[in-house]
């Protein structure tokens, strides 16, 4: 007898975007039907009020201010102070003695601020608004001027401001985060709801079913083969990302349109990243045993290559050495990109990227969460 396919397996081994969209496609199905089987309308509103829930932590989770746009505000931010301290280096090279005072006093003022280059992201807000204070003291103020950096302090006092208001909005969001739970809170509830509303849907089909009503009369009937169909198509598009997984059945390619045996290459994300010392940067993997499949020892002598659509200053970062937690690999240990430059320690992000692993111009793998870590000459 039909009933809706076993799918809690399924559903669990989803990524959020996919858990919501399965059941956003079954919602858009389902909701025209529900006038014609009102015996399951309450099953249906208990199941809706979650997955309207879902839908608004899922919408915050993607839209999440702290996963984009704060990290751009502090990219544009490090430009712009990257651009005053390199005019005031430049300066002290001057033939021109004016300028050339002009670049030692204001020298004065960044080194008051060096750590801008080293502490966190949160902190350099107010060591920036602070600094511009300095620039804009009678002491300065004409040093900026004749250096021709008004216009650039101005700008670097926009993006600061810009880079706080973000942030604001981030406390917020973390609040609101805070109240309305998170996607690993809502989709075991969401689960659950959605399972009492199939039992309810098996149920009434089945008692048609025995009572004689033929499928075509039966209004559970489209919704069930609706909803196993669904689940046939994520049980495939799980198994084509499984690595070593064989195709059966109706999942076999037709004669003549056989599929790419081309093994994929591992995506590896990393649990952290931190500067160790100027020449050393470490990245713990999020998951050792593929790291350790995919990489160890054989990545030893590769090359990190970071790219960035922002970013593309020294991307080759030499791999010198594996971390290990006792006898197991649990990360990589990469210098500086060239020989005279060293990291800033701790890390200071010049903003997220993309990165693969290279030996002997072959992909090893791909790393997912990192960030551009800032170096500088020595």
């Amino acid at each position: 007898m039909l009933i809706v396919k076993i799918y809690m397996s399924l559903i669990t081994r989803l990524k959020n975007n996919e858990h919501y969209d399965f059941f956003m496609n079954i919602v858009d199905f389902v909701k025209d039907c529900v006038s014609a089987i009102p015996e399951i309308a309450v099953l249906w509103a208990s199941f809706m009020k979650q997955f309207t829930k879902e839908g608004e932590i899922f919408k915050r989770s993607a839209m999440a201010v702290e996963t984009k746009y704060i990290k751009e505000a502090n990219l544009r931010r490090s430009g712009a102070y990257m651009l005053i301290r390199r005019s005031i280096e430049a300066a002290s090279y001057s033939p021109d003695s004016k300028k050339k005072n002009a670049s030692e006093k204001l020298g004065e003022v960044l080194r008051n601020y060096k750590s801008i280059a080293s502490v966190a992201m949160t902190e350099v807000t107010a060591l920036v608004a602070n600094m511009i204070e300095d620039f804009r003291k009678p002491r300065y103020s004409g040093s900026v001027t004749e250096l021709g950096l008004v216009d650039a302090v101005s700008s670097l006092e926009e993006v600061n401001n810009e880079f706080k208001e973000i942030y604001k909005e981030r406390v917020l969001n973390m609040e609101t985060s805070e109240v309305q739970g998170t996607m690993t809170y809502i989709r075991p509830i969401v689960d659950k709801a959605f399972k009492v509303f199939v039992d309810g849907i098996n149920t009434h089909y089945s008692e048609g079913k025995l009572s004689g009503i033929p499928d075509d009369k039966n209004p559970y009937y489209k919704v069930i083969m609706f909803i196993n169909g669904y689940i046939d198509q994520y049980e495939r598009i799980y198994a084509h990302r499984t690595p070593g997984h064989t195709t059966t059945g109706k999942d076999k390619p037709a004669a003549g349109d056989e599929e790419d045996e081309t093994i994929p290459v591992p995506a590896l994300a990393i649990s952290s990243q931190v500067i160790e010392s100027a020449s050393r940067m470490l990245l713990v993997m999020a998951d050792p045993q593929a790291f350790t499949t995919a990489l160890y020892p054989t990545a030893g002598g590769g090359t990190l290559v970071l790219s960035s659509d922002t970013f593309t200053d020294y991307p080759n970062f030499p791999i010198t050495d594996f971390e290990m937690d006792g006898q197991r690999p649990i990360g990589l240990i990469v210098a500086p990109p060239k020989d005279d430059l060293s990291f800033n320690k701790p890390l200071y992000s010049a903003g997220p990227c993309r990165a693969e692993v290279i030996k002997d111009d072959t992909l090893m793998a791909t790393i997912t969460g990192m960030e551009w870590p800032a170096s500088y000459s020595n």
